[in-house]
């Protein structure tokens, strides 16, 4: 198979891989910073303002503002919330796809085929649908690295202001795009003093797009209070959680998000799935060794800085940038949250797809790989059936889902105007504003000839711990 042969197939295996997110849109979560990016945008469109900075985070440091732009964007073509999840699912699915192609013409050692596993991330397909804003680290970092090793490979002032404008993008959407950055600078003035100085004035345009910047840093560091709120310091040794960065590409750890049974429910093919799936971890730590290899190798005397290969950049942009997050995690005493890897995930993917390529046989690489992708694929659709058989969940990280709380708006609605209405569930008791904004993009329009109750919002199935709502209606009387 010819390696063009091999990059038409990876987009075919791209193409049915990016599917996934796209399967029941309406079953993702809608809880807290959902309703307020979302309500944030929409007042922001109505008053024609651009806001120079997003959510207000937990350590009292406001989040960049790209998010909240590209919601208002999308709020311009529709209020449609579950077509703007289908909207925000392609967007993550078609950037993050063109990264691995790119990438995988790059790095010619690379196996184009091993790339797919990116997109069968459960991770990434939980994330690609949440509408949230961190999450947009995860398609534009995999941009970044592709754009990045090409520039190393082959300078261009064109892919440098790339790499300046998702740097831009990246900074201005969460700080925890910091690691990736810096490595990237590092790697600019440590191999790249020599063609800037050749081509300073490719430098200029990289002025303005850091102007992009100021109106949201300018008003960051002009809040009295910043810097006044810590994290807590994470318990024992989670603030090595790099490490075990290749989680992203197994079943392991969603725990946080599912709880603690989710598996039990699915049977044993998901236990043997989830122990396949492991492969990602044990990936990471073998692409750790052949980075360390690669970049340890004495290099060829009769071959210039320019024959060096493209996985040789690739590799110590991934490790550099793993060590300065680990580095971070260190100094902050902080781990154990997955969302921490938005910034840095694709390192991580390329040091596992580095260490998959790095087996010389093609059967052994080709089943390996095979096998770890049937694994993701059956830990993504057994977590897509049970979120949609359940409708979500009551912990704090999935909830019930968008789609139940507007059937509850829905069935409110076939009621009159005079009807009352009870919440009853701990959800809404503890998120009020997700009844409240979601009213701004679904409004409840009561029917006038529909009858008078008392409406009572419950959980269907109380005394468990799925998502789905209901609306249990008391007659009352009209009034005379």
């Amino acid at each position: 198979m010819t390696s063009r042969a091999e990059r038409v197939l990876l987009v075919l295996f791209l193409l049915v891989a990016g599917s996934l997110p796209l399967l029941w849109p309406a079953d993702v979560p809608w809880i807290n910073d959902e309703p307020a990016l979302l309500g944030l945008a929409l007042r922001a469109n109505q008053a024609g303002e651009l806001p120079v900075h997003g959510l207000l985070g937990s350590v009292g440091v406001p989040y960049g503002p790209v998010p909240l732009w590209l919601y208002m964007a999308g709020l311009g073509l529709t209020h449609d919330l579950v077509a703007l999840v289908v909207l925000h699912a392609l967007l993550f699915v078609v950037l993050t796809g063109v990264a691995i192609v790119w990438l995988a013409r790059t790095c010619r050692a690379l196996d184009p085929l091993v790339g797919v596993l990116a997109l069968l991330s459960p991770y990434f397909w939980f994330y690609s649908r949440l509408l949230w804003d961190n999450s947009f680290l995860i398609p534009l970092s995999a941009l970044t690295v592709a754009a990045w090793v090409s520039f190393a490979q082959s300078p261009a002032a064109w892919k440098l202001w790339l790499v300046g404008a998702l740097a831009a993008l990246m900074l201005q959407t969460h700080l925890m795009c910091a690691p990736l950055l810096a490595a990237i600078a590092l790697h600019f003035v440590w191999r790249h003093r020599a063609w800037a100085r050749a081509h300073w004035r490719a430098l200029l345009p990289l002025l303005l797009v850091a102007a992009t910047c100021w109106p949201y840093l300018s008003d960051l560091l002009a809040r009295p209070d910043l810097g006044e709120r810590r994290l807590e310091p994470a318990a024992g040794a989670n603030w090595v959680f790099p490490l075990l960065g290749g989680r992203y590409f197994s079943a392991l750890g969603l725990e946080y998000f599912f709880g603690a049974q989710w598996q039990d429910r699915s049977g044993p093919l998901l236990w043997s799935a989830t122990t396949v799936s492991a492969m990602g971890l044990v990936g990471l730590w073998l692409g750790l060794a052949v980075a360390a290899r690669r970049l340890t190798q004495p290099a060829d005397p009769r071959a210039g800085a320019a024959a060096r290969p493209a996985e040789h950049d690739l590799a110590a942009l991934a490790a550099t940038t793993l060590a300065l997050q680990l580095l971070l995690h260190v100094v902050a005493r902080t781990g154990d949250e997955p969302h921490y890897l938005n910034g840095t995930w694709f390192c991580v993917f390329a040091l596992v797809w580095l260490a998959y390529s790095a087996i010389s046989r093609a059967a052994w690489r080709r089943t390996l790989a095979g096998a770890h992708a049937l694994a993701l694929v059956i830990v993504v659709v057994a977590l897509l059936r049970d979120v949609h058989a359940r409708q979500g969940s009551t912990g704090l990280h999935v909830g019930p889902t968008l789609g139940t709380q507007l059937a509850v708006l829905d069935a409110l609605g076939r009621y009159g105007p005079q009807s009352e209405v009870l919440n009853e569930t701990e959800f809404y008791a503890t998120f009020p504003q997700a009844f409240v904004v979601l009213q701004d993009f679904h409004p409840v329009q009561p029917d006038p000839a529909g009858p008078r109750a008392r409406l009572h919002i419950r959980q269907a199935a109380p005394g468990t711990d799925e998502g789905r709502l209901a609306v249990v209606a008391e007659a009352l009387a009209l009034p005379k």
